[in-house]
């Protein structure tokens, strides 16, 4: 487990905490993404492209 020290906005001196990364998968080769439309005008056209991309270069669901 690895800490570092943290420093308060605050300016009241440092804290340690737990920063160890959370563990990562050795591939995303069928997992499911998502990749969700925010709504805004073309998102859905937007997001179109890299998600076909995903799909064929990685392999993923979505």
């Amino acid at each position: 487990m690895a800490f570092e020290p943290l420093v308060r906005p605050i300016g009241a001196g440092e804290l340690t905490a737990n920063t160890t990364p959370a563990s990562r998968p050795e591939t995303i080769r069928g997992r499911t993404l998502g990749l969700p439309n925010n709504t805004e005008p073309n998102a859905a056209v937007l997001l179109h492209k890299p998600g076909g991309q995903l799909r064929r270069g990685y392999g993923v669901w979505g």
